[in-house]
């Protein structure tokens, strides 16, 4: 029992590992594409930039869905059961908002810090923090997505599951709310709530064995220990409760903290993903860019013959925006074939 618990243990290191990896790299290059921020003065500009990233990010989410598969693929081997996989897919993890929208925020967040009279480089950093947790998000809501289609598929043998705490994960140690919610028992009909930062993977609960709850219990007595009587008694406290993002789904906050509803974020409210809501997420994703598309093309016509040094650098822009959105438009009619 041990041994399986060790190697249980060390799966879920590793996909954790995986996990920040990709949400690096990704990070990363996002924040090179950006640069400074200053394309985003050019609303064509940003487009170019924002499809190039929703692109990006549709690879990252895509990969990411692969390692929560191979993950539990050695999880449920390590527990001897068997596993039954649902068709690949990797659509957009996000309820109610396509990726060119999203990747256009850190932008626009630039150009309102410069607008209220922020120093270009308080506006920089701002929009570059907006960036980072865009992109951490989505990686986290695709692992989040995938596990759960696994389960779905796999609901005979699975009858729950539990967030395991990574806390050699964790710059500051893991926070009273991923530790008061490792204690929980999340059944199939749930999703796992996020939070910013967070660095829990899940394992599967089967009839007769909670790995997960024996995975948590040494990292829990060894972190009290560590934060001392008043700290610890801190966290054994920590209370918190479940919100629904309109975007992102259920997250986890600390209770009485101010949470924006969808409405009052002016969002629509939080659809769980089904095959019928992600391909019509899909078709309405690819009509935005599609007109985006149309737009730049109505712009770019009239200056292809067009001598003019000036004429000429706005050709550049616009035809970068126009190959850009393409790509965009290609990984979206991917993953809808991919959904059908």
């Amino acid at each position: 029992m041990a041994a399986e618990l060790q190697r249980l243990g060390a799966i879920s290191d590793r996909h954790a590992s995986a996990r920040e990896n990709i949400i690096v790299r990704l990070i990363e290059v996002l924040l090179g594409l950006w640069g400074d921020f200053s394309s985003a003065r050019d609303d064509v500009e940003a487009l170019a930039i924002a499809a190039k990233s929703a692109t990006l990010v549709s690879s990252a989410t895509a990969s990411m869905r692969l390692q929560s598969r191979s993950y539990l693929g050695s999880v449920f081997a390590a527990i001897d059961q068997r596993l039954t996989l649902p068709k690949a897919a990797a659509p957009y993890p996000r309820s109610g908002a396509s990726a060119l929208e999203v990747y256009q925020r850190p932008g626009r967040q630039f150009i309102w810090e410069l607008s209220r009279g922020e120093s270009v480089e308080d506006a920089r950093a701002a929009a570059a923090d907006r960036l980072r947790a865009i992109a951490e998000n989505d990686v986290l809501l695709a692992d989040r997505h995938e596990v759960h289609r696994v389960f779905e598929d796999n609901a005979k043998t699975v009858i729950g599951y539990r967030r395991v705490i990574h806390p050699e994960l964790s710059r500051d140690g893991t926070c009273g709310l991923c530790l008061v919610a490792s204690q929980r028992f999340y059944t199939m009909e749930d999703l796992l709530p996020l939070h910013d930062r967070c660095n829990c993977t899940v394992m599967p609960i089967v009839k007769g064995d909670d790995p997960g709850f024996r995975l948590n219990e040494d990292d829990l007595k060894s972190i009290y220990a560590t934060a001392g009587s008043t700290a610890a008694e801190d966290l054994v406290n920590t209370r918190i409760t479940i919100n629904e993002h309109g975007e992102l789904g259920p997250v986890l906050v600390k209770q009485g903290d101010r949470f924006r509803t969808a409405a009052e974020a002016g969002r629509p409210v939080y659809v769980k993903p089904t095959p019928a809501s992600l391909r019509s997420a899909n078709r309405k994703a690819r009509d935005e860019a599609q007109s985006q598309l149309d737009e730049v093309a109505a712009e770019l016509s009239p200056l292809r013959d067009e001598t003019s040094r000036e004429a000429a650098a706005r050709r550049a822009t616009l035809t970068q925006a126009s190959k850009n959105l393409r790509a965009y438009i290609d990984s979206l009619d991917a993953a809808f074939r991919a959904l059908q």
